[in-house]
C-alpha cells in the first residue's frame, strides 16, 4: 500500500472514530436507564434553539375569550400555555401554536453608536486636510 493511501485511511479513521464512540456511549446510556416514561420523554424533547418561540393562533370559528386576549403574544417554546387555555368552554379546541425562530419580534435593537457614548462619527465637517503631506 502507497504512503497516500495510508494517510487517506488514518484520516478516514480519525473521523470516524469519534463518531461511532459517542453512538455507542448513547446507545450504552439509553439501556442503562431502562425503559422512559412519557413525562420524561416530553421533557427530553427541548428545542435546539434555546430562544425558540411559539404563539397562539386562535381557532377560525368563535374562538374563547381566554385565547383572544393571549393571541399576538410570544411565548418560550419550553414556557409556552398548553392548549386547550385555562378558562376555554369549547369541548374541542382549534387553536393551534404557531413557531417562530425567536421570541423578539423586531430586528436588532442594538444601537450602532452605544460604543462611542452617543457621539455619530463623522457626522461634522470633514476634518482630513485634502492636500498629500507626502509631497510637500
Amino acid at each position: 500500500m502507497g504512503t497516500v493511501a495510508w494517510i487517506v485511511a488514518g484520516v478516514a479513521l480519525g473521523v470516524v472514530t469519534p463518531f461511532l464512540v459517542v453512538q455507542f456511549q448513547r446507545r450504552r446510556d439509553l439501556v442503562r436507564a431502562g425503559p422512559v416514561a412519557p413525562v420524561a420523554r416530553r421533557e427530553a424533547a427541548r428545542p435546539g434553539n434555546p430562544f425558540a418561540a411559539v404563539s397562539i393562533r386562535p381557532c377560525a370559528d368563535h374562538p374563547c375569550k381566554a385565547v383572544l386576549a393571549m393571541a399576538g403574544t410570544r411565548y418560550l417554546a419550553v414556557r409556552a400555555p398548553a392548549l386547550p387555555v385555562a378558562g376555554c368552554g369549547r369541548g374541542s379546541c382549534g387553536c393551534r401554536f404557531v413557531r417562530h425562530a425567536d421570541r423578539r419580534t423586531s430586528g436588532d435593537r442594538r444601537d450602532m453608536f452605544a460604543r462611542f457614548g452617543g457621539l455619530v462619527p463623522n457626522a461634522g465637517k470633514e476634518r482630513r486636510k485634502r492636500e498629500d503631506r507626502r509631497r510637500s
